[in-house]
């Protein structure tokens, strides 16, 4: 597996730049713009698909009993949650039919989510922190849409180049 680094060398690698970091602290253009969008590339990806590796299962904590007119519960949202999937049901093969309505709400300093199940778990994307738990398709997926962030800081004026690099994001973030 690889690490950030890596990831980020990778990246560089896409975008045919010949330099290569050994840490973000470098003193170089690539280190800063490494350091600049790896987590922000690195969040952005895991929102954008509901990846297996990092799908969580949680039982809420409730903050209100009929928070409003139109919702019967509101629960914290869990903190490392970056996109959540849906309330589960309790159905083992749940159809379309048995998925739980709820809605995400802005709460005075984290967003809430209400629904009208009690006892809710949610099923969510993690963010997950640990690059050694990422699978290769992740990777270089990640490793594509940092290239994408990084490439105009590296070399100004290559459409050609940013083009090629979003084919590839696209290809990985589809499998």
């Amino acid at each position: 597996m690889a690490s950030i680094i890596e990831i980020c060398n990778m990246a560089l690698s896409h975008c045919h730049n010949s330099k290569r970091i050994t840490d973000f602290s470098d003193k170089t253009n690539q280190a800063n713009l490494c350091s600049t969008f790896f987590y922000i590339s690195r969040d952005a990806i895991l929102e954008a698909h509901p990846w297996n590796f990092c799908k969580k299962i949680s039982s809420l904590a409730l903050i209100e009993k009929n928070p409003t007119a139109t919702w019967g519960y509101s629960y914290a949202m869990p903190s490392d949650c970056i996109k959540t999937l849906y309330i589960d049901s309790g159905i083992r093969n749940a159809r379309d039919k048995d998925l739980i309505r709820f809605q995400i709400y802005s709460g005075d300093t984290s967003p809430l989510i209400y629904t009208d199940q009690e006892n809710a778990s949610l099923v969510y994307v993690k963010k997950n922190e640990n690059p050694s738990q990422y699978p290769p398709t992740f990777t270089l997926a990640l490793s594509y849409l940092l290239a994408l962030n990084i490439l105009p800081g590296l070399m100004a004026g290559n459409a050609d180049r940013k083009e090629i690099l979003l084919k590839y994001y696209q290809l990985y973030l589809s499998q």
